[in-house]
């Protein structure tokens, strides 16, 4: 993956207004926004949303998966919990796979 791939990870709130659906206070599952680093805006982030994920608590599994239309989504500050960037580990910068 390209180094400006990202996940963001969203709040409740976030979840349901990105979703359009409530998500239960007690819910044992959290909410990431997989896509592509825009912008950076005063308001917020923009991302080309590859996918928005729904994974389960603590053992991180994929329960859901969606797509949203337009990709290009502004998600506000306020909705974010923390954003992490996606690297692609290559077989020949693993020192586990090295040989000799």
């Amino acid at each position: 993956m390209p180094t400006n791939d990202w996940i963001v990870w969203l709040t409740r709130i976030g979840a349901e207004v990105v979703l359009g659906h409530p998500v239960a206070e007690d819910s044992a599952h959290r909410f990431r926004v997989v896509g592509r680093f825009l912008e950076h805006a005063a308001a917020g982030v923009l991302i080309d949303v590859e996918a928005v994920q729904k994974l389960t608590v603590p053992r991180q599994s994929i329960v859901g998966s969606w797509t949203v239309s337009p990709r290009s989504c502004l998600i506000p500050l306020h909705y974010i919990e923390s954003m992490e960037r996606i690297e692609e580990v290559r077989a020949s910068d693993d020192p586990e796979s090295r040989i000799g």
